[in-house]
């Protein structure tokens, strides 16, 4: 026999025919032949879903940030190193060369922020007679000019987010919602070319504030800027948060008694700080918790009195940053 059945030539034939056969099967199925050992299915969602709790912690970890005015008439230079020696990694800057007691232009500020390793998040435009910008007069033209200039400047600087307070308190009696919108749309049509993120805060009339967020919801530069101790007097929900889940840009944290706009650290008021980071979770939102909370400062006396008591509050500054830091792991337990 010379490849009968039974023989080994015949027996090594069969062998090699059914391994091609298995061959092409296996190229032309989607699926390759699987040479590990199988993940059962429940173990398999069990892992997916350890996946997707871990990208939710990720996402939601907040950073901790200062505004970089909180009470203390010292140098920018010896703020800025305290405000990182406390250990917060951003800050929030007042979009002026003129503000109590920060040396320099803004250049050579963000220049020495950087130095001390601390990220530039945003920054607040000034708001003196902001609502003027709601009025037919010279001085509402110079305001958008200024905005625009300072959306330019930012984009020269690299801060990524400026916020603006759309009036004073509310939307003055005598004020054009048509002028005011008009001026708005040139502002943050500059943001959009540049790339700058426009952030409107919160003060004491969230109505208009929803109708101007509303009006430009098609501008990805537009968003909220979020101000707790404000919204705290008007409203005490987070609707604000609810509504523009999508377009929070920035955050001002700080604590009141529903009355006065004290700017305390976070609980040390009546704000519902477990309700509010619920809210938070359910935006879209990635950036610091920014405080902007002040040890008490009497400015009446700013200009007619040089006390100790004003140029040093009664606390050290490492003391009150601390204490400062402190109340923000607090808040990011609740997350």
């Amino acid at each position: 026999m010379r490849g009968g059945r039974g023989s080994a030539c015949g027996a090594w034939r069969r062998l090699s025919r059914r391994l091609k056969r298995k061959a092409h099967c296996a190229l032309r199925s989607p699926r390759p032949p699987m040479i590990v050992a199988r993940i059962d299915k429940s173990t398999k969602k069990c892992i997916m879903q350890h996946k997707v709790i871990l990208m939710e912690e990720a996402k939601k970890s907040y950073t901790f940030g200062a505004y970089v005015w909180f009470g203390y008439m010292l140098p920018f230079k010896e703020k800025l190193d305290a405000i990182k020696r406390a250990g917060f990694d951003n800050i929030c800057l007042w979009w002026d060369d003129n503000v109590i007691n920060c040396d320099g232009s803004l250049a050579e500020q963000i220049d020495i922020a950087y130095k001390f390793d601390l990220h530039v998040e945003h920054a607040h435009i000034p708001y003196y007679d902001c609502n003027k910008l709601w009025k037919d007069c010279i001085d509402g033209v110079d305001l958008m000019n200024m905005c625009i200039k300072s959306v330019e400047l930012a984009y020269c600087l690299n801060v990524p987010t400026l916020v603006m307070h759309p009036f004073e308190l509310k939307k003055p009696v005598d004020g054009s919602t048509k002028i005011f919108m008009e001026r708005f749309k040139k502002i943050t049509q500059v943001c959009a070319n540049k790339e700058i993120r426009f952030a409107v805060e919160n003060l004491a009339d969230n109505d208009c504030l929803k109708s101007i967020l509303r009006s430009n919801n098609d501008n990805p530069y537009v968003g909220l800027c979020f101000d707790s101790g404000h919204n705290n007097i008007v409203s005490k929900d987070f609707s604000l948060l609810t509504e523009f889940s999508k377009k929070v840009f920035a955050l001002h944290l700080h604590d009141n008694d529903s009355i006065s706009d004290s700017h305390l650290l976070p609980f040390e008021g009546n704000v519902n700080w477990k309700v509010f980071i619920k809210a938070l979770k359910n935006t879209s939102f990635t950036g610091s918790l920014m405080l902007e909370a002040c040890f008490p400062f009497d400015y009446s006396k700013l200009d007619t009195e040089n006390s100790e008591k004003i140029m040093l509050p009664d606390i050290p500054m490492d003391e009150y940053l601390l204490k400062a830091y402190d109340s923000l792991k607090k808040l990011s337990s609740f997350v």
